[in-house]
């Protein structure tokens, strides 16, 4: 242990010196502060014994520079003082000393405080050690960090842009099936042109709305930014348009009413329900109304509990015949209707008093807009 000793008596620094030596300890001694302060700027150590009263700087000054050099908290400071009053020995150690040792100091309370300060030193000393390695592994942990965050950086921008391209890609998917239902679309028209037959002119015009119902389903999805859900009271209302258009020929202007929540569904669904939705409602634009003069069609889409769904659509018209009851033979429109309740795990209630009225129950994973 390196020691330091500073005291303005010669006498005192022999004794101290002798009794480090005896304990193995090598002792520097200076009669000055000046000179002591000049040796702490080359040398580092362990243990300073600093007189209070020196001639020119005083040892609390003293001790307070070495606290200021850069090993200056590890070194173990003893203030030797003739000073014996609570309010000294206070100032001693608010100027930064560990202890003190009042003069005239004796062999056995030296040796004593001397085994202290040696304690004191190895705590410090592993307190520092403690610290450097906490240092070090904060300083390691901050590099790991900043390693993983570069990474996942680097891989978020992979699968950003990997994510765009698929988006693209599903994105011309989609508008390529559009384009191609587009087509056969324009081809069954074309030929229910030349053709003069007006039941199969019928037919390919049923066969034309139904593939149109399918294909505005990826309009709307290759239109969209979520390939997963398409808002439904959009969808229903451009078909109902459509089909309106397609075949309503009376003179009566058709009243529509259209009650649908903001629900958002998938492409699972929404295929088959669109389909069942033109069905239904074709069925009634074609055979319910004749000779009517206020026509009328509700159609409503509502959450219900347990997660399902319930579509509702009737008419006022006359309602369906007799032949065409649920568990007898059937028109196309129902065969097709029940083959899509079918696909969507629903259920189908069918009342034809006063009107035709269709009730379908069914799961959906809803999303509400």
């Amino acid at each position: 242990m390196k020691v330091l000793l500073v005291d303005d008596s010669k006498t005192v620094l022999n004794f101290f010196a002798g009794l480090l030596n005896a304990m193995g300890h090598e002792g520097t001694t200076f009669e000055d502060a000046e000179s002591a302060l000049e040796s702490c700027r080359s040398v580092q150590y362990d243990l300073a014994l600093l007189d209070w009263l020196l001639p020119g700087m005083s040892g609390i000054d003293l001790c307070q520079h070495i606290r200021s050099l850069p090993w200056g908290n590890q070194c173990v400071i003893l203030m030797i003082t003739s000073r014996n009053r609570t309010g000294d020995l206070n100032e001693v150690l608010n100027a930064g000393a560990d202890d003190y040792i009042v003069k005239p100091v004796k062999e056995d309370l030296f040796m004593t405080r001397l085994r202290i300060a040696e304690r004191v030193l190895r705590r410090k000393r592993e307190i520092l050690e403690a610290n450097q390695a906490l240092k070090m592994a904060k300083e390691q942990l901050e590099e790991r960090v900043r390693e993983r965050t570069h990474e996942l950086e680097k891989a978020n921008e992979l699968l950003t842009d990997s994510l765009q391209e698929k988006h693209v890609l599903l994105e011309e998917v989609h508008h390529r099936v559009y384009n191609n239902m587009a087509i056969i679309s324009s081809f069954l028209e074309l030929k229910s042109i030349l053709l003069d037959d007006g039941r199969t002119s019928q037919i390919l015009k049923e066969c034309r709305q139904r593939i149109k119902s399918m294909a505005l389903v990826h309009e709307k999805l290759y239109q969209s930014k979520d390939f997963k859900h398409i808002d439904v009271d959009e969808y229903i209302g451009k078909l109902l348009d459509d089909s309106l258009q397609a075949y309503w020929q009376g003179e009566a202007r058709v009243k529509v009413v259209r009650e649908v929540g903001d629900i958002s569904l998938n492409i699972d669904k929404l295929v088959p329900l669109g389909l069942i939705v033109n069905e239904a409602f074709s069925n009634s634009l074609l055979h319910a109304f004749e000779g009517m003069d206020s026509p009328e069609i509700e159609i409503s889409l509502a959450a219900e509990d347990q997660g399902r769904l319930l579509l509702v659509i009737s008419d006022n018209g006359k309602g369906l015949p007799e032949d065409a009851h649920h568990d007898r033979e059937k028109t196309l429109g129902l065969r097709i209707i029940d083959v899509l309740v079918g696909q969507i795990d629903g259920n189908m209630k069918v009342d034809h008093n006063g009107g035709t009225r269709y009730s379908i129950s069914f799961p959906g994973e809803v999303e509400y807009a």
